[in-house]
């Protein structure tokens, strides 16, 4: 599903899922049980891309968007799309007008909405408000999301925002960390999901995406386990 979805900050974080998850198990003590783990998972990548490249190479239909499929259809959309991964636009995303373009537009647009006054800067324009304070500020048209985490969180609530997000995320983090030297298994896997979402959200514009906080609770439920139990 990964694979198919074409997204690659998704991809590009369950490569570092794999990869943090190996190094944790190698931590806990079984370099083995990491070799066995990293090679198991190798393989189950290896069927994915080569079944989802199949399914792509099958059943392809020509795109309703060029922006996406780049004027190819199957496999060729599938790599292109991998290969047009940059993060400022070159002579051929600008000619093109893609969404590399697009956000890098949205980028420097939210950067200038941040850094336009103090105010701005540390509380931001208000929780769920940066589309009507860009509509009444700059006017029409209507700007796009900055995909950028971080930079959305500043949009929202400012430094003062970002701050007490990230404090929050690494407390929850360092916990785990803890966690992890008595060997609870479960710990791993939440540090390493935190750490590929961390990745994966220089890529998602939201902070309101329900995965995230999903495993923020299930994290939040061992560390109180953890200290009731001391």
């Amino acid at each position: 599903v990964d694979v198919l979805t074409v997204s690659r900050g998704g991809i590009l974080a369950l490569a570092m899922l794999l990869f943090v998850t190996a190094i944790f198990i190698a931590v806990s003590g079984s370099g083995r049980a990491a070799a066995r783990y990293v090679g198991r998972l190798a393989i189950v990548v290896m069927i994915s891309i080569v079944v989802g490249l199949g399914l792509l190479a099958v059943f392809n239909r020509p795109g309703q968007d060029t922006d996406v499929t780049y004027g190819t259809q199957g496999i060729g959309t599938f790599v292109n799309h991998l290969v047009n991964t940059h993060i400022t636009p070159n002579q051929e995303n600008i000619a093109k007008e893609d969404s590399v373009v697009a956000r890098s537009s949205a980028r420097d647009f939210a950067t200038e909405v941040v850094t336009r006054d103090m105010k701005n800067f540390i509380v931001g324009v208000g929780p769920g408000q940066y589309r009507s304070y860009s509509l009444r500020v700059y006017g029409p048209p209507e700007r796009a999301v900055a995909n950028v985490l971080p930079l959305d969180i500043m949009l929202n609530s400012g430094a003062i925002g970002l701050v007490l997000v990230g404090l929050a995320m690494i407390m929850i983090f360092i916990g785990l960390l803890k966690l992890i030297r008595r060997q609870v298994v479960i710990a791993a896997a939440l540090a390493a999901y935190m750490l590929a979402i961390g990745l994966q959200s220089l890529t998602f514009p939201t902070l309101y995406i329900t995965h995230i906080w999903f495993a923020v609770g299930i994290a939040l439920v061992l560390l109180r386990q953890a200290s009731a139990k001391r």
